[in-house]
């Protein structure tokens, strides 16, 4: 039955030809996304999905990290992020806007002429600092003290495809008070996979598997000794972990990725998108 589902939405992506389909596929996203929110509520009683949402995020990323800061309380507004493209979806983009400071890397030089024209004014306000350039588990540490004098920031979220584990397994300068993590749920939610790093950027097809990325949810409950897995995004692309300093008591136990593991649903990620995503981020910006 649950196969039938993903492959029946998935075909109704492809054939969508006016707004009335389309208007059905969103219904039927949502619908999906309300009994997910459900089935939490049963089994996860303190679960961060119930009330989140999106503005800049790529589904409900936004509303899991503002939930997450409501509980364990915001210290120094300051974040990371590694792999953000043009901005105008990542993980810190609201943050931003909520006025909070940050780091961000982005590996593709393609992105600067937009992210430089819709973050001018945090640029210029030394609110948000962007570096260009490749990471990787070599240069990443070096990178951030470089850019950043800030040891304990607030979030740290890392997306690089196929290098986001082994970077992150690298970084030893910064202790997060929460890390997002895009992970691969493919893999399920017990086994302990880490796909080969890239090391490879030329060219469009560096990326020619779009099965085999990242690491499973298991891969980065291991990896994370000091951190606690407290949620994972309603598509199954991030996964949030918090210090083991904070206060535990707000989150559901077990802290595994059996208990939290969410399915691979990009199809989903449609249906969370922002009107704000249109809008120059200038427009929306919280002076």
């Amino acid at each position: 039955m649950h196969l039938f589902k993903k492959v029946f939405l998935k075909l109704i992506r492809v054939f969508i030809t006016n707004s009335k389909i389309e208007e059905i596929y969103r219904l039927i996203c949502n619908l999906v996304k309300n009994n997910q929110k459900v089935e939490r509520k049963i089994r996860l009683p303190k679960n961060l999905n119930e009330n989140s949402f999106t503005v800049y995020s790529q589904s409900d990323e936004d509303g899991i990290i503002d939930e997450i800061f409501d509980r364990i309380s915001i210290k120094n507004k300051f974040f990371i992020e590694l792999g953000v493209e043009n901005g105008l979806e990542s993980n810190t983009t609201f943050l931003l806007s909520q006025g909070w400071s940050g780091l961000w890397f982005e590996g593709d030089e393609k992105f600067k002429k937009s992210i430089y024209d819709n973050f001018k004014s945090c640029i210029k306000a030394n609110q948000l600092k962007v570096v260009f350039g490749y990471l990787n588990k070599a240069n990443i540490n070096d990178k951030i003290i470089e850019n950043s004098n800030n040891i304990n920031p607030d979030l740290l979220s890392i997306d690089i495809g196929l290098s986001t584990f082994q970077v992150l397994e690298a970084i030893n300068t910064i202790k997060p008070r929460l890390i997002v993590a895009e992970y691969n749920p493919i893999f399920g939610p017990s086994k302990n996979i880490v796909v080969q790093e890239n090391t490879h950027h030329e060219g469009e097809n560096w990326w020619t598997n779009e099965f085999m990325f990242g690491a499973s949810l298991k891969a980065y409950e291991i990896l994370l000794k000091d951190y606690r897995l407290v949620a994972c995004s309603s598509s199954g692309a991030n996964a949030f972990f918090i210090h083991h300093d904070e206060d535990l008591s707000k989150f559901n136990e077990p802290f595994n990725s059996e208990n939290y593991f969410e399915e691979e649903k990009y199809y989903l990620i449609d249906s969370f998108k922002s009107w704000h995503k249109k809008r120059l981020f200038k427009k929306t910006i919280k002076k």
